[in-house]
């Protein structure tokens, strides 16, 4: 089961257009936060400090809508576990993170957030952290390692500024555990990582802009309108140059853009969703291998058995097999 169809499984238990929010402390309510979703959510919160907070967030769905208590001296830090999510930020910016990937930023940039899952589904934990009641109430792990709150606050966001750190050694040791771990030892753990990040954060340099720049998009809408087009017509193959003339756009800035939001360029994205919607008709329809090639753009039976395999590891006829519904 890829990770798209095991979020999905979790959350089958939920209607669709429901957001279930649960707060684990029963001293705190969740009458600040707000969610609405074309699809399916569940937020679990647990508040571990004065003034932090780290939720864990799950969504199935291509949009939400968030409204949550906002504040210049609340630090907000965003890990993306799995998925694409996109906000759109002061300044029409729109920020996309993927897999490992962690912004930060004040609250008030999101504060009523238009959240967009580029590949459908997520999830991730985001930590509140209100920076003067947190310094104020260190816990000893903090303390000893002479950790400002405020200091890094400052360092790695503003008013005007969100920083973005790529997935990789700097935060990898840090984040995994949390979605595996179950409680009574989650508390724990969040805590202990908690504590973690912010010691990491304070030895690093604040994120250089060309550095960054990859992860914002001024064009994502056009970009959205474009993806909508190639997925309407899977039974043709569009040039780079032909879509670059259709949305005006030249070639460089449209593959930049389109991995800025998708996180894959162009044709790795077609090829996933040919063979994804492909799986769809294989497990609920009697069309033939060969109609479900054509249908999903694939010349030959062939071709797109190949392509098949190479994505799911067997062959068209297997996988109807086994997941035939």
């Amino acid at each position: 089961m890829n990770e798209h169809d095991e979020l999905f499984s979790a959350l089958c238990d939920i209607p669709d257009g429901k957001a279930v929010i649960k707060v684990h402390d029963d001293a705190v309510s969740a009458e600040e936060l707000s969610v609405d979703t074309d699809g399916r959510a569940i937020i679990d919160i647990f508040p571990i400090f004065p003034g932090v907070e780290v939720s864990l967030h799950r969504y199935a769905a291509e949009n939400v809508t968030i409204s949550h208590r906002f504040s210049d001296s609340i630090l907000e830090i965003n890990h993306c576990r799995r998925g694409r999510i996109g906000w759109s930020m002061n300044n029409d910016i729109k920020l996309y993170l993927g897999a490992g990937d962690l912004c930060i930023h004040s609250s008030n940039r999101c504060s009523h957030s238009s959240i967009s899952l580029p590949l459908g589904y997520y999830e991730g934990i985001k930590i509140f952290a209100d920076v003067e009641a947190f310094d104020k109430n260190l816990p000893p792990l903090l303390l000893e390692g002479g950790i400002s709150i405020d200091s890094i606050s400052r360092k790695f966001c503003s008013a005007e500024k969100t920083s973005v750190i790529p997935a990789g050694r700097q935060t990898e040791s840090i984040f995994p555990v949390l979605y595996e771990v179950e409680e009574p030892l989650l508390l724990p753990y969040l805590k202990l990582k908690v504590q973690e990040l912010f010691l990491s954060l304070s030895r690093m340099p604040a994120p250089r802009e060309k550095d960054t720049a990859p992860y914002f998009s001024q064009k994502a809408e056009t970009v959205k309108q474009m993806r909508d087009f190639i997925t309407e017509n899977l039974d043709r193959r569009f040039t780079i140059e032909e879509l670059s003339r259709k949305y005006l756009l030249n070639t460089s800035a449209l593959k930049e853009s389109f991995k800025a939001v998708y996180g894959m360029p162009i044709g790795a994205y077609m090829k996933e969703y040919r063979i994804r919607r492909a799986m769809e008709m294989l497990s609920n329809t009697d069309d033939s291998i060969a109609s479900i090639a054509e249908q999903v753009g694939y010349e030959t039976q062939g071709k797109f058995t190949k392509a098949f395999k190479e994505i799911n590891q067997m062959p068209p006829s297997k996988y109807r097999k086994l997941f035939r519904r």
